[in-house]
């Protein structure tokens, strides 16, 4: 007997294929990175996944104790 609690869903289905994008002339597009910001941002994007690991990597030995030596 199955339950009504567990229904299955497969996880293709909300899967949105490839399309293609409609091409634009590459001074529209380059108005609209000005507008967003410029390359400064695609550089600060490219650079998060590394604070994000960075942050979530184990401390090193002399971040565990330098804890400890500390005097008051």
């Amino acid at each position: 007997m199955v339950s009504a609690l567990f229904q299955y869903r497969s996880v293709f289905a909300q899967y949105q294929g490839y399309s293609e994008q409609p091409l634009t002339a590459w001074s529209d597009t380059n108005d609209v990175v000005q507008k967003i910001g410029g390359w400064r941002v695609y550089a600060r994007e490219a650079r998060l996944p590394d604070a994000v690991e960075k942050a979530s990597a184990t401390p090193s030995k002399t971040e565990m104790h330098g804890e400890h030596e500390r005097k008051p």
